[in-house]
């Protein structure tokens, strides 16, 4: 399962958030700085280091639309479809990408049950 987590992203969590896995690419076919997929229990980061500093978006599970899966023999390509943006992670081992897709899709029905439960128990107000 992934590698660690960078500083600069750790210092971004809040106390009750926690990492639940680390995706990057394979050593395989080596990038010169390869992003990182972080999946945390309140949303999904992606951390793209460059020659002079890095780059951090994130996105809860609450904007993540949808989750495409192109496993091939080896390696597998993950795309999250967020509000009209695209983001494609690629060669990640079929293991790592099946369990964070699943993380990731288990993440979003809970946080879409729990806006279901606010949702319905907001206070009702009263018309006089």
């Amino acid at each position: 399962m992934g590698s660690e987590i960078p500083q600069s992203i750790s210092n971004l969590f809040s106390g009750d958030e926690v990492v639940s896995m680390v995706v990057e690419p394979s050593t395989l076919k080596p990038k010169m700085h390869p992003q990182k997929l972080i999946i945390t229990n309140r949303r999904i980061l992606i951390y793209k280091p460059g020659f002079i500093g890095s780059e951090t978006e994130e996105y809860p599970f609450e904007s993540i639309d949808k989750i495409d899966h192109k496993k091939g023999f080896m390696r597998s390509e993950i795309e999250i479809h967020t509000h009209g943006k695209k983001i494609e992670l690629d060669n990640i081992s079929n293991d790592e990408a099946v369990k964070a897709i699943s993380i990731i899709r288990q993440n979003m029905q809970t946080h879409k049950t729990a806006q279901k439960t606010v949702v319905l128990q907001a206070p009702q107000s009263s018309v006089q």
